[in-house]
């Protein structure tokens, strides 16, 4: 239905929805770039699509800083990791600071607790180990909400085609009900009488 779409235009400036909003030090020119990109997918055909769009945008966005949140969680968490680590070879307050000294790039801690990892045949991969069954709380968190995010952008889509299918049912019905009636011509319309009121 041609007739009842919204006009779209292709300047960006012309979005009808406020900016994004985006957490501090996220990076403004990615998130335009990446909803541009989905944008030209949809191809949204008026208003309530583009907040699709948007929507399916921001969901995305969020799932990638979710990733990015995990992936830092092995960093931010490693003293975690090294401190359990370090605590089955020696007193656990010793362990700690040598774990807070080593993901602070002291370079005794630092020396000190490889050659320790090394002689025990351990690597920085067993520090990521470690560091996740230390914060495997916030691992299931993060997990969960990634989860929650990625059903939010599916539905997004989903009601974008739902609503497409619609449009499109809905205009094949009016073609069916104008090609079901009869066109009339000038000079073929005829008056037929109420019941009733014929003559005798």
């Amino acid at each position: 239905m041609a007739g009842t779409r919204d006009v779209i235009t292709a300047d960006p400036s012309a979005d009808p929805l406020p900016p994004a909003s985006l957490a501090n030090g996220e990076d403004a020119a990615a998130y335009q770039q990446l909803a541009a990109r989905i944008r030209a997918a949809i191809a949204p055909a008026n208003v309530i699509e583009e907040i699709s769009a948007r929507d399916v945008a921001d969901l995305t966005w969020d799932v990638v800083r979710l990733r990015r949140i995990k992936a830092g969680m092995f960093t931010v968490g490693a003293s975690d990791g090294m401190a359990q680590i370090l605590r089955g070879m020696e007193y656990a307050v010793k362990a700690d600071i040598k774990a807070r000294d080593w993901a602070a790039r002291k370079p005794a801690a630092l020396a000190e607790v490889n050659a320790q990892l090394s002689a025990a045949g351990l690597d920085i991969s067993d520090v990521a180990t470690s560091t996740f069954a230390a914060r495997i709380d916030q691992f299931d968190r993060i997990e969960r909400m990634l989860a929650a995010a990625e059903l939010r952008r599916a539905a997004a889509l989903h009601a974008i085609d739902n609503r497409r299918a619609a449009e499109r049912a809905r205009a094949a019905a009016e073609a069916a009900e104008r090609a079901a009636l009869a066109p009339v011509e000038d000079g073929q319309l005829t008056l037929v009488p109420a019941a009733g009121n014929e003559p005798a």
